[in-house]
């Protein structure tokens, strides 16, 4: 946040456990021990800084209908595509809610086990994301599991 903002913020609300930032995502990501986000390009952020993610992602039912017929893959998180086996937990449509992604944020929170193993799946993530040839990897994926 700018400091204008922070100002008001600080002013007006009690702020208990949390920290306000003013500076790139990276910054907040790494205050985070998980995240919750939409799914995109934060998924890959959050591997290559090492914190475990959760990706949710909800269209409108007409959107959604057509790109189950159009579009066959069986994740939509980009670490999950790229690795092609779930590395991070999504959600879509109707699973995306409070219930589901408190239990999952739970499980990350109280499970030291569940984010090493996580984290070494990352590792591995990061292998395909070297620099030198990533993009054709990740297109090559993506197209393979398309068809």
């Amino acid at each position: 946040t700018n400091d204008k903002w922070q100002t008001y913020i600080k002013t007006n609300f009690d702020l208990k456990g949390l920290k306000l930032f003013s500076g790139s995502s990276c910054e907040y990501m790494q205050a985070c021990d998980l995240i919750i986000a939409a799914s995109g390009t934060v998924t890959l952020e959050a591997v290559i800084l090492d914190i475990p993610i959760i990706a949710c992602y909800k269209l409108n039912k007409i959107s959604y209908s057509l790109a189950k017929v159009l579009i066959k893959l069986k994740y939509f998180s980009l670490p999950n595509i790229l690795a092609d086996k779930k590395v991070i937990p999504e959600f879509i449509q109707d699973q995306v809610n409070t219930d589901n992604l408190y239990l999952e944020s739970i499980k990350f929170l109280n499970n030291q086990d569940l984010v090493f193993n996580t984290l070494d799946n990352f590792v591995e993530l990061k292998k395909l994301l070297h620099p030198y040839g990533s993009i054709k990897k990740a297109a090559k994926i993506i197209i393979d599991d398309m068809n």
